[in-house]
């Protein structure tokens, strides 16, 4: 098993506000340590530095990199707070609930 998962996203995808790849989401979900490029939005989505550490430039990437590969601690207990955040608000079930939650307010649909 990695130590640490690198993320980095496409140049369009940066921009656009929470445009990020399944990546995002699959390695904190998978109990391993995300360390991605800082894109829009993230920070409404994670406590960065905290569930997963994003970064602004290629300095600071290997700087984290090298930081979390050499401390365990460090590594397992951003790794464990991205786990439980996924769990408690990024799960396919939370997603299907906002989808049904917009369809049913922008439709005046009741979705059962």
């Amino acid at each position: 098993m990695a130590k640490v998962c690198i993320n980095i996203h496409r140049d369009n995808s940066r921009k656009c506000h929470t445009a990020l790849n399944l990546r995002t989401f699959e390695v904190p979900g998978s109990g391993q340590l995300l360390i991605s490029d800082r894109v829009a939005g993230i920070n409404e989505l994670f406590e960065v530095g905290k569930e997963v550490i994003a970064c602004d430039d290629e300095k600071e990437f290997l700087d984290n990199v090298e930081t979390y590969l050499l401390d365990d601690v460090a590594r397992n207990r951003v790794a464990e707070a991205g786990y439980n955040r996924i769990i408690q608000t990024h799960t396919l079930m939370h997603r299907a609930k906002q989808l049904q939650e917009i369809i049913e307010r922008n439709f005046q649909l009741e979705i059962s």
